[in-house]
């Protein structure tokens, strides 16, 4: 039995060792590397830079090439490299939010654009 702690002990550091998120079900998973969220990111700005959205102005396409400007994001492992990415851009009149589901280092995982408009104080009417 002495003889079988060190190797059981080891494979457990060994299977612990590989896996350092969790899902939202507390299960451990391999989370994306910083080149697999990077390649993500990219994916999603070359798509907004697509000429045929027009809810991008000139203005916000100077903005997006700007590799300098990185958006938001927030990912939720449901198993290895798989989950619910929502990536998020502050532009000058809207915020743009592209979600992502499935296997996140697939060629085309499911994906959903939203455009919201950014409201201000002066967009709110208070009432007495």
């Amino acid at each position: 039995m002495k003889k079988l702690f060190p190797l059981f002990l080891l494979s457990l550091l060994l299977l612990v060792g590989c896996r350092s998120a969790l899902t939202e079900e507390g299960k451990p998973c391999h989370p994306l590397s910083a080149d697999e969220v990077q390649t993500l990111v990219e994916g999603t700005r070359h798509s907004l830079l697509n000429p045929k959205l027009r809810m991008i102005t000139p203005g916000d396409r100077k903005r997006l090439n700007d590799p300098n400007f990185m958006p938001q994001f927030d990912i939720r492992y449901t198993g290895d490299k798989a989950g619910v990415a929502k990536i998020q851009w502050k532009l000058e009149k809207n915020i743009v939010i592209v979600y992502y589901e499935g296997d996140l280092t697939s060629k085309s995982p499911r994906a959903r654009m939203t455009v919201e408009p950014i409201y201000t104080d002066a967009d709110t009417v208070f009432f007495r």
